[in-house]
């Protein structure tokens, strides 16, 4: 059999692991619950990101990251090769899904900027239709900003109106009178909503994939100590650590 301070080292891997695996689940299960929610703001509705997120992946992903720590502490606590074939195994599936989320993710967090941009255009654009107008004057309330890059922007909604390129909504306004905001007022918000909202999208995708990549990581020791400990232990009697 294998020196015991080896397979000691391999056991004490095993409980680092599952250690990383209760944090990293934890925040999995807790971003992905942000993302979901996320779905139902305004700010994802004017930037279409309402319709679909990964945060029910990552919130699968986490939640099977914890049963994973349930069967590594077994398997670190009864060193049995059945048990490190099950973790092994389970850990191999958990590590092919963690990859698919990060690589979701990063390519995401990458376009999500390009994709926020038409989207934004797009529902100002159709900002007289009562879905967008509500969300709009959310956003903008709730964000200190106006229109898309800037006060401008509305502009392209108003262009009829009388006094198109002067006005937009009064929730452009931090003291709004009336039923519409000028420009020229100091009490309008400056600030187009762009950057604001498309740093918050990009930053969700970026955490989820990174906290996926770790995960993976975690998973990659996992395999490779449960790997050894089953190549010490196959084909010889199990052994107890109580």
């Amino acid at each position: 059999m294998a020196p015991y301070w080896r397979v000691s080292c391999l056991i004490g891997l095993l409980y680092c692991m599952v250690f990383g695996f209760c944090i990293v689940g934890m925040a999995e299960i807790t971003t992905g619950a942000s993302m979901l929610s996320y779905r139902s703001t305004p700010e994802a509705i004017v930037t279409f990101q309402n319709r679909a997120t990964p945060g029910s992946s990552l919130i699968v992903a986490g939640t099977l990251l914890l049963l994973s720590a349930v069967l590594g502490f077994i398997g670190a606590n009864r060193v049995t090769w059945p048990w490190l074939c099950v973790l092994g195994a389970a850990l191999s599936l958990l590590t092919a899904l963690q990859i698919v989320i990060a690589v979701v993710g990063f390519v995401e967090a990458g376009v999500v900027e390009n994709k926020v941009n038409k989207a934004l255009y797009f529902s100002l654009e159709h900002y007289r239709h009562v879905s967008y107008q509500t969300a709009w004057d959310a956003v903008q309330r709730r964000q200190h900003c106006c229109g898309v890059t800037g006060f401008i922007d509305w502009d392209m909604v108003f262009r009829h109106h009388p006094y198109h390129g002067l006005y937009a909504p009064p929730s452009c306004c931090a003291l709004p009178s009336g039923n519409m905001c000028s420009g020229k007022t100091k009490i309008l918000y400056r600030q187009g909503c762009y950057h604001k909202l498309a740093a918050r999208v990009k930053d969700l995708y970026t955490t989820g994939a990174a906290l996926a990549v770790t995960a993976a990581c975690l998973q990659l020791i996992g395999i490779m100590a449960a790997i050894l400990l089953s190549a010490i232990y196959q084909g010889k009697q199990d052994y107890h650590l109580y």
